[in-house]
């Protein structure tokens, strides 16, 4: 949306005004709309919102990795309404999950936020 310049400047600026202070997330978010064009401003503010507040930008990416949810044991569906393979392998009792996977599965809810 910024294009390379405009962004490298925006981060500068970012940088050079919190330098020796705590920064906000809406201080990144004001350096980066200060940065577009007036046409662009209510894109980049959307676009930011959706990507860093919003559970779901996530979803511009990729969908979810059904083979790491399975393992991790997170129950997900698809699109158009199914159980994933999580979801099956976990309603069959196969395998009990440890510690280990109740903290990946907690990451992967953190970084993907799957509910």
């Amino acid at each position: 949306l910024l294009g390379e310049e405009r962004y490298a400047a925006a981060l500068r600026r970012y940088y050079e005004a919190n330098r020796f202070e705590i920064a906000e997330l809406d201080d990144l978010r004001g350096a980066l709309i200060a940065e577009a064009p007036l046409a662009q401003r209510r894109i980049v503010t959307r676009t930011f919102n959706r990507w860093l507040t919003e559970k779901r930008g996530d979803e511009d990416i990729a969908p979810p990795n059904q083979q790491l949810a399975l393992a991790l044991g997170i129950t997900t569906t698809a699109g158009d309404g199914t159980t994933s393979a999580a979801e099956r392998g976990n309603a069959s009792g196969k395998e009990r999950p440890n510690p280990f996977s109740r903290l990946g599965k907690f990451f992967w809810k953190q970084m993907t936020r799957i509910r």
